[in-house]
């Protein structure tokens, strides 16, 4: 994945030599240990939902450091941890069945709004992006 990634960070260069690229991770989408997706924590999906994010962070953070100052990564998994699907307050959606858009129509059942973020979420990503680019 990260050769990948950066390739499309040098493609984003060329077209854009003078921008400064913030490459904006993932959180971790379900907190440790709660059972709030049907079915995900008995059979172990929980727990690959919440490291999935781990890999990608690895992989992105690696691919921002081989290409050069112009790139950075911001990581938003300690700004969302508590707050990410089954948190307190949840900043994800889990598995929405309503409201969907006309986009849902081909999809299965669940909506296209599932595990992204809520406005909160977005709010959380900001925070982050503004931690990012303050260099805090």
């Amino acid at each position: 994945m990260r050769p990948q990634i950066v390739k499309t960070l040098n493609a984003v260069h060329t077209r854009a030599p003078y921008a400064k690229v913030v490459l904006m991770g993932c959180p971790r989408l379900v907190e440790k240990d709660h059972g709030c997706l049907p079915g995900a924590y008995e059979n172990g999906e929980n727990d690959w939902v919440r490291t999935v994010a781990d890999t990608l962070a690895t992989e992105m953070k690696g691919a921002t450091q081989d290409v050069g100052s112009w790139a950075v990564f911001s990581d938003p998994r300690s700004t969302f941890d508590t707050k990410a699907i089954c948190g307190n307050p949840e900043t994800v959606h889990g598995i929405v069945m309503t409201g969907r858009e006309k986009a849902d129509e081909d999809a299965p059942k669940p909506s296209m709004q599932s595990f992204h973020p809520k406005p909160a979420g977005a709010r959380v990503y900001a925070d982050t992006l503004e931690q990012t680019l303050s260099g805090k």
